[in-house]
């Protein structure tokens, strides 16, 4: 989706869904299975996904790549099968790596199942947790580099880092 608007509604997708230059995708509340490729939202543009939304990656090399100042906002499902999750991939046999680059924004409420993969938080790229929000990420790995942040909010009893988290600037 480029320059445009696109609404679409739950199905299964093939070749990914790449939303760039100004593009605006509106997904309606249900289940998107992307069969093969990857999730892309860039150059200024927007997923907007608030109404109870999952987004399912079944490719073995499907990443996520938020960037260039675009804004990916979607919120999980509240009962079904899907509840509380927002992405989720099928384990790979390899690690791949999605990135939030360059001033990308990431509002979500849900769960983000990444089990195999490497999140790369770099050149301004955020991910907040804002305290009415549910988020958590299940991921290999995460990297940090640049200006990339982490940031959470809410009362300090809630927030907890494994043991086995460590962060590299």
């Amino acid at each position: 989706v480029k320059n445009t608007t696109a609404n679409l509604a739950p199905g299964t997708f093939c070749g990914g869904l790449d939303v760039s230059t100004g593009g605006t995708v509106n997904l309606s509340a249900g289940v998107y299975v992307i069969q093969t490729g990857s999730l892309s939202v860039k150059s200024q543009s927007t997923l907007n996904a608030t109404q109870g939304t999952t987004i399912v990656l079944l490719d073995p090399q499907a990443t996520i790549a938020v960037q260039a100042g675009a804004s990916l906002r979607i919120t999980a499902p509240r009962d079904g099968a899907w509840k509380g999750i927002v992405i989720a991939q099928k384990p790979q046999p390899t690690e791949k790596t999605s990135t939030l680059i360059g001033g990308g924004e990431l509002d979500i409420d849900g769960a983000v199942y990444l089990p195999t993969q490497k999140l790369d938080i770099t050149g301004g790229g955020a991910v907040s947790q804002n305290s009415n929000r549910t988020r958590t990420f299940v991921v290999n790995r995460i990297n940090m580099r640049g200006n990339g942040e982490i940031l959470f909010s809410g009362s300090s009893d809630l927030i907890a880092v494994p043991p086995k988290l460590v962060l590299v600037n």
